[in-house]
């Protein structure tokens, strides 16, 4: 078990060269800290003790309580039939003024039509995170209790509800667990706050963008509210930031995007240019509605749909040739199933944070490239390498982690037409 107040900034440094096991010399790692920022060992573990939970607080906070927690009716509606989340009461009690803070706001606000539903999505998404670090543990323990004969049940079952539900509420073995797994606790305080504060952001931004949203998306409509909000759309950056779905009541779905959306406002502004350039008409790109907000924005929700008829095919596949040409002079890469929907005759980009790749040389190297590496050059420097064009994919898993033509975007009587 670690002492942090026994880490030493060594030992910090340390820590943060096992990030980076391609760098083999310390000096090296050192140099490319500094080309993104100045840093040095002392500034390191200083930034280490500034962003790291204070794990202490809540063993003090925990050491007031004494015998049993006692869920209130409330909890119970939280949680549903989803025992494991009783674990992460002791967490969420003591955060209970952010929780409270979180509630205020999306009760107190005229923007949401169902604050109950809203609360219990965004307070579930809380849940997620915090299982998605906690299960390895989890199951662990549960399984040294099991070996332990210290849960009750005829059946295994009743012997999971017993410990997430009897063990979980004893003060006791909360306090043991913990004193344990101190850095998973660390962790759990740091995702939960993560977690909270994104969200109190995205509410708070909901509730001051609503009469620019309802002008940009809904046409100015005025009697409608924001029914249900789904976050956790892709993985989470800068502090737990995720992208989100709201949902409003005449059933409008807009993306809300917790990063500059400058990318897509840009790539806009080039398919509107490509399709006045080019004269197009029917045959022009699909040009996706945006509200950027600075720091943040919104995004339509692009809905995957079948083309109605065998034009509309050849209009997706001569429109997936623009696209491509586009996206080589951006020196775009990666473009799979995920960042492309097929929506209808239209392929429309949903997520470019794939544009202007650069290729990273080792510098000071210098040594002749093999035929392998030469061809592998060439077809990275191709239109092959976007990702659009068919290609041979194999893994041990049998995904699909094709292009998007290779997911049926389509009706199939249209091929057979």
């Amino acid at each position: 078990m670690i002492l942090y107040d026994e880490v030493s900034e060594a030992d910090v440094w340390k820590y943060w060269q096992t990030l980076f096991p391609e760098v083999n010399k310390e000096h090296d790692l050192k140099n490319m800290l500094n080309t993104c920022e100045p840093f040095d060992e002392k500034e390191l573990s200083v930034f280490w003790y500034e962003h790291k939970a204070d794990t202490r607080e809540f063993m003090n906070w925990l050491s007031d309580h004494k015998g049993t927690f006692e869920y209130p009716e409330e909890w119970s509606g939280l949680i549903s039939d989803d025992h494991i989340n009783n674990i992460f009461y002791p967490i969420f009690l003591y955060e209970k003024d952010g929780i409270e803070k979180l509630t205020d706001r999306i009760y107190g606000s005229r923007v949401f039509g169902n604050g109950d539903k809203i609360r219990k999505s965004v307070i579930e998404e809380m849940f997620l995170r915090l299982r998605e670090v906690t299960i390895r543990t989890f199951i662990t323990e549960i399984h040294v209790e099991r070996m332990s004969n210290r849960l009750k049940g005829n059946t295994p079952e009743e012997r999971f509800c017993y410990y997430v539900d009897e063990s979980w509420s004893s003060v006791d073995y909360v306090r043991r667990f913990y004193t344990e797994y101190q850095e998973l606790l660390e962790l759990q305080l740091t995702v939960f706050e993560n977690a909270l504060q994104s969200a109190l952001e995205m509410i708070y931004r909901l509730d001051d963008d609503f009469p620019k949203l309802l002008k940009r998306f809904a046409d100015g409509a005025e009697d409608i509210r924001i029914r249900d909000i789904s976050q956790g759309l892709g993985d989470s950056h800068r502090g737990g930031r995720t992208v989100a779905l709201i949902t409003f009541s005449n059933g409008l779905r807009v993306v809300y995007k917790p990063r500059n959306i400058g990318a897509e406002k840009g790539f806009r502004y080039y398919s509107i240019a490509i399709n006045e350039g080019l004269c197009l008409g029917e045959k022009a790109l699909y040009e996706t509605k945006l509200l950027d907000c600075g720091e943040y924005g919104y995004m339509e929700f692009i809905q995957q749909e079948e083309c109605k008829d065998t034009g509309g095919v050849e209009r997706y596949f001569y429109r997936s040739g623009i696209l491509m040409a586009m996206l080589y002079s951006l020196n775009a890469k990666d473009i799979h199933h995920e960042n492309l929907i097929a929506h209808g005759e239209y392929p429309v980009m949903i997520d470019l944070e794939a544009l202007f790749h650069s290729n990273l040389e080792h510098a000071d190297i210098e040594s002749e490239k093999s035929a392998y590496e030469i061809a592998m050059d060439s077809i990275n420097d191709s239109v092959y390498s976007i990702g659009l064009l068919p290609s041979q994919l194999t893994n041990p898993f049998n995904k699909d982690w094709g292009p998007p033509r290779c997911r049926p975007a389509f009706p199939a009587r249209c091929c057979a037409e």
